[in-house]
C-alpha cells in the first residue's frame, strides 16, 4: 500500500472518529453552553458578587509539572503561559514534560527547573508506555501540581497518571477528571480565540486574572555557542544583512504550499528583495532541486541554530508550521501562506505578522489530506502572493546601500 493510500484511509477512519465524538458530545457541549450563560451576572442585578476560586494555595506549591509533549508551534505558543505560571509562581520549582522536538525551545527560555522527554505518539498510533520512564528522569516523584496545558486531549488519559496532589486542565466534555480545578477555555466556546490566548485562559484558574492579546509576551531565548554557529555554517565567516528565511515544507499535505509554485515565489523574492534566500528544514524534507538563488540549510542545522538563525533573519516566508510561529516569536517579519486546514483566529502566528490565504466554505478542515485538490492553497498563485509578500518584507528591511559612484579623475 503506498504512503498516500494509507494516508487517505488513515484520515477518513479519523474523520468518522471525530464525526461520532461531535454527535456524542454535541448535547453535553449545549449543557456547558448554557451552565456557562445561566452563570453570567445580569448587569442591572441588584446584588454584588465576589468570586473566589478553588485549588491549592499558591503559596503552598513548590513544585509544578507543565504536561506539553507537543510540537513546536504549541511550544511556541505555551511560552506566555509557562512564563505567567513562573511570574505567579516564583518560589515552586517549574517541570516540563515535553517533547525531544521541543526540547531545545524550553531550555533556551530559562522558564524551567528540570524537562524531561516523552514521546506520545500520533492520534491513531498514541504511545502508551514511557512516561514513567520519562518522568523518573525528574528529582521529584509527587508534584504539588501537574497542569494539562493543551487543548488537545488525544494524551489527557497519560496526563491523569502523572503522581501530584492537584490537577488543572480545560473544562469539557472531553476532559474528565475529579479534578475541582478546571478552566473554561474559548475554543468550546461559540466564540473561538487564538490558541495563546487558551492557554492563558488555562493559567487563569491559578492567577484569576483576564488575558488579552497585549499579554501574549514571549520570553528571550537564551542563545549558546554551539546556536550561533548557525549562521557560519549556512554563509561561511561573513553573514550578509539582510537575509530572509523560507520554510518550504510540512508533514501534511492540507498544510504544503505546493511545491511547483515555490520556484516562482523565490525568484520574485530575490528579486525584489535582493538578499539572499535560506530554506530550513528536517533532514526528512530533502533538497528541492535546483532553484537559483536559494541556499538549502535543511537537515544542516539543530532546532536551536535554525531559532538562531531566525532570530538574525530580516524576513521569513513559509507554510503555516512550527518555523512561522517560531519566527515570529522571536521579532522576525513573518509572511505566512496558510491553508484552510486550521483558523486563523485560533493559529496566525501573532506579532508583526501577514497571513495570506484563500477563502474556503471547507475551512477549518482539521485533514492530513484534501479531497478537494487543495484549492485553499493552490489559489495563492505566485502572481497573487508574490507583490503583497514583497512589500510587507521589504518595508520592515534595512535600505540598501546605493553603489558608489566611480571615482572621475580630477582636472588638470
Amino acid at each position: 500500500m503506498t504512503t498516500t493510500r494509507r494516508a487517505r484511509i488513515e484520515d477518513a477512519f479519523y474523520q468518522a472518529l471525530k464525526g461520532a465524538q461531535r454527535r456524542v458530545l454535541a448535547p453535553r457541549y449545549a449543557e456547558l453552553r448554557a451552565r456557562r450563560r445561566s452563570l453570567r451576572l445580569h448587569p442591572g442585578a441588584p446584588f454584588a458578587e465576589r468570586v473566589y476560586g478553588v485549588g491549592p494555595d499558591p503559596a503552598a506549591i513548590e513544585s509544578v509539572l507543565v504536561f506539553k509533549p507537543d510540537e513546536i508551534g504549541d511550544a511556541v505558543y505555551a511560552l506566555p503561559a509557562i512564563a505567567e505560571l513562573r511570574r505567579h509562581l516564583p518560589h515552586a520549582r517549574l517541570f516540563c514534560l515535553c517533547r525531544p522536538l521541543a526540547a531545545p525551545l524550553y531550555e533556551r527560555s530559562g522558564l524551567f527547573d528540570g524537562i524531561a522527554l516523552f514521546e506520545p505518539g500520533s492520534k491513531l498510533r498514541p504511545r502508551l508506555r514511557g512516561l514513567r520512564e520519562a518522568l523518573s528522569a525528574l528529582p521529584i516523584d509527587t508534584f504539588d501540581l501537574s497542569i494539562y496545558l493543551r487543548t488537545n486531549p488525544t494524551p489527557f488519559r497519560r496526563f491523569l497518571s502523572v503522581p501530584s496532589r492537584a490537577r488543572l486542565h480545560p473544562q469539557g466534555p472531553r476532559f474528565r477528571s475529579r479534578s475541582r480545578l478546571q478552566a473554561p477555555v474559548a475554543a468550546w466556546d461559540d466564540d473561538r480565540t487564538h490558541q495563546a490566548l487558551q492557554l492563558l485562559q488555562i493559567v487563569s484558574a491559578l492567577t484569576r486574572r483576564e488575558y488579552g492579546f497585549e499579554d501574549v509576551r514571549f520570553p528571550a531565548l537564551r542563545w549558546t555557542d554551539e546556536d550561533a554557529r548557525a549562521t557560519e555554517l549556512v554563509f561561511g565567516h561573513d553573514a550578509p544583512d539582510p537575509f530572509v528565511v523560507v520554510h518550504p515544507f510540512a508533514k501534511e499535505e492540507t498544510r504544503r504550499y505546493p511545491p511547483e509554485y515555490w520556484p516562482e515565489l523565490l525568484a520574485t523574492l530575490a528579486r525584489e528583495l535582493r538578499a539572499p534566500l535560506v530554506a530550513i528544514g528536517g533532514p526528512e524534507d530533502g533538497r528541492m532541486g535546483d532553484v537559483p538563488d536559494l541556499i538549502q540549510a535543511q537537515g544542516r542545522l539543530t532546532i536551536g541554530q535554525a531559532a538562531y538563525l531566525l532570530a538574525r533573519a530580516s524576513g521569513f516566508v513559509g507554510n503555516l508550521s512550527g518555523p512561522a510561529h517560531l519566527s515570529v516569536a522571536l521579532g522576525t517579519p513573518t509572511v505566512t501562506l496558510m491553508s484552510g486546514n486550521s483558523l486563523p483566529v485560533e493559529w496566525a502566528p501573532l506579532g508583526d505578522s501577514l497571513v495570506l490565504r484563500a477563502e474556503v466554505p471547507c475551512s477549518p478542515c482539521h485533514r492530513s489530506v484534501c479531497p478537494y485538490e487543495l484549492e485553499c492553497l493552490r489559489a495563492l498563485t505566485p502572481a497573487r502572493v508574490g507583490r503583497p509578500t514583497v512589500d510587507f518584507l521589504r518595508a520592515r528591511m534595512p535600505a540598501h546601500e546605493p553603489e558608489a559612484a566611480p571615482a572621475q579623475p580630477h582636472p588638470a
